[in-house]
């Protein structure tokens, strides 16, 4: 009778444990613009999970942050690797307002030779507390001249940045 009821437990135990569990997880990416001119710039960031902008005055720093927020089921029984999900950067544009230029650059995957210009500029790095389920860094765009020298003429600025040239 007791042998019944052990079974009967371990049975109980095995099937709870055999479900498929949820694990939450987040990939949080910080860009971080250091606008080294004396330039006053807007940059805007496209990516998986939204689009955002930072405006910068000469020789200034400022930075936005991107959350995602994942649920991932995992097996009841392993072994199984636990996938991670970074933030994907689609577009990053640059807008000089003081003379009417920008650029967009592509994500890494597919940069064209102006691209990676714009890319030796970006130092990337991991938090040094990211967990095993988290994905958490930073990328920071050294904003110089050798960059607003890709930029190019866009009378288009005119009308989207109304307020500025009003002025």
């Amino acid at each position: 009778m007791i042998m019944k009821k052990i079974v009967l437990v371990i049975g109980i135990l095995f099937m709870l444990n055999s479900c498929d569990r949820p694990m939450y997880s987040t990939s949080r990416l910080t860009k971080v613009l250091h606008n080294n001119t004396n330039k006053q710039i807007v940059y805007t960031i496209q990516t998986c999970v939204g689009d955002k902008t930072i405006p910068s005055k000469e020789y200034s720093s400022d930075s936005v942050v991107f959350e995602n927020n994942y649920v991932i089921m995992l097996p009841a029984v392993g072994p199984y690797e636990i996938p991670t999900y970074r933030v994907d950067v689609y577009n990053e544009c640059i807008y000089n307002i003081s003379d009417t230029t920008k650029s967009t650059f592509k994500s890494r995957s597919i940069a064209t030779v102006h691209d990676s210009i714009f890319w030796s500029h970006i130092y990337c790095y991991d938090a040094k507390n990211s967990t095993v389920n988290d994905e958490i860094y930073t990328e920071k765009l050294t904003l110089d001249n050798s960059i607003l020298s890709l930029l190019q003429k866009d009378y288009t600025m005119l009308e989207k940045f109304k307020d500025y040239y009003k002025k």
